[in-house]
């Protein structure tokens, strides 16, 4: 469509006003023969209230119509989030090799009070939106009611370790596992009440590490996927948790340093496949404040893969980048269509950083580029 970056498709009365604390500690204890134990724990708080309308709708392509503001949206949050973190690391000899071994306990908690309203347009106003001139024609801010209050709450723990065996000197096995409990509770206005746990879950994951000299390693790794979608719910109303998401990834890949070690690059083939994605279910239509479908269906069958490389370093002195190349090819293997249509296939990112020579020196100049394919969006 050729929109300015400038394009806001939102009303001039929307605003957001936002604060974030943040406490974190952490403690580390030397042990015996290079162990070493660590306790990290956090919090973070962080608030937000915004009041906009955003719009909705796809956009023909012949007419230019069809995108509209559907309602305002009206929303207050606190989200308190602590989190700890306790693991023991250190290496031990076995078979005349070295060997690197870490196992620990984290967890973390959050609880998300909201107030929320949606009022909408009074009959007879203009809600339709002119994407090349959002400024012309807006409607006026409604009149808030009642914010209506909910509350979300999280909670996850798990046990986790990992072992780095060094089968030989150039040749090291990877293996690791995570087992993990989940449980999320909301009350919201328009839905209710809402219990959901998924206890006993095992995600592990391997890989084999190769060091074919001292500046090239090649690596292969797959792990499986688990994903919570407990705030995802199925109808009908007031509707229960869909399913986690569960897959497994695939990677193969090399990584070698270049101009004496300064410069690193990498290149990477990767496979990855999940079940379960959510997707609204067009049953139950726009039923909650904010213009969004309540409920989920989990059938996505998403297969996504491609290549990813970068390189990384001093170039030469003074001259820091990062630069890199993604190929992502995304299925739904249920529809044999594309998963997600504004996920770029081909991405192209620059960075780079200069510290100026001589006199200059105090001053650094930087420059950014990511440069992503056209993508489209259609909505049935």
């Amino acid at each position: 469509m050729k929109l300015s970056r400038s394009t806001a498709l939102v009303t001039d009365w929307s605003t957001r006003d936002s604060e974030a604390l943040e406490y974190f500690a952490r403690v580390e204890q030397s042990l015996a023969d290079d162990w070493k134990l660590t306790l990290a724990t956090g919090r973070i708080e962080f608030n937000t209230s915004y009041r906009v309308a955003p719009s909705y709708g796809a956009v023909d392509p012949v007419t230019l119509a069809g995108a509209f503001y559907y309602t305002a949206d009206y929303y207050d949050y606190d989200i308190t989030q602590s989190f700890y973190d306790a693991f023991i690391e250190g290496n031990f000899n076995l078979f005349g090799q070295n060997h690197e071994f870490v196992a620990g306990i984290d967890g973390q908690r959050s609880n998300r009070p909201n107030r929320s309203d949606g009022p909408g347009f009074p009959d007879g106003v203009d809600t339709s939106v002119d994407v090349f001139n959002a400024d012309a024609r807006q409607p006026s801010k409604p009149d808030g009611g009642t914010l209506h209050s909910g509350l979300d709450k999280e909670r996850q723990q798990g046990l986790y370790a990992k072992t780095l065996i060094s089968v030989t000197e150039s040749l090291k096995l990877v293996v690791g596992t995570r087992y993990s409990d989940y449980q999320y509770d909301s009350t919201g206005y328009w839905t209710g009440y809402t219990h959901n746990e998924e206890n006993s879950v095992f995600t592990p994951y391997g890989g084999l590490i190769y060091d074919l000299n001292d500046q090239w390693t090649a690596y292969f790794s797959v792990s499986d996927i688990y994903k919570s979608q407990a705030d995802r719910l199925q109808g009908p109303l007031p509707g229960s948790s869909l399913n986690p998401i569960e897959g497994r990834s695939y990677e193969v890949g090399s990584k070698f340093s270049l101009n004496e070690n300064k410069l690193t690059a990498q290149v990477a083939l990767y496979r990855i496949e999940r079940t379960g994605e959510a997707s609204i279910d067009p049953t139950y239509g726009v039923t909650t404040r904010n213009g969004t479908a309540c409920c989920y269906v989990d059938d996505g069958d998403v297969t996504s893969r491609g290549i990813d490389t970068e390189i990384s370093g001093e170039l030469w002195s003074g001259l820091q980048i990062t630069a890199g190349y993604t190929y992502n090819d995304n299925e739904n293997k249920i529809e044999s269509i594309d998963y997600s249509s504004i996920t770029p296939k081909h991405l192209f990112k620059l960075w780079a950083d200069w510290r100026l020579p001589g006199i200059w020196s105090a001053w650094d100049v930087g420059l950014g580029l990511v440069i992503p394919p056209r993508s489209s969006v259609a909505q049935k």
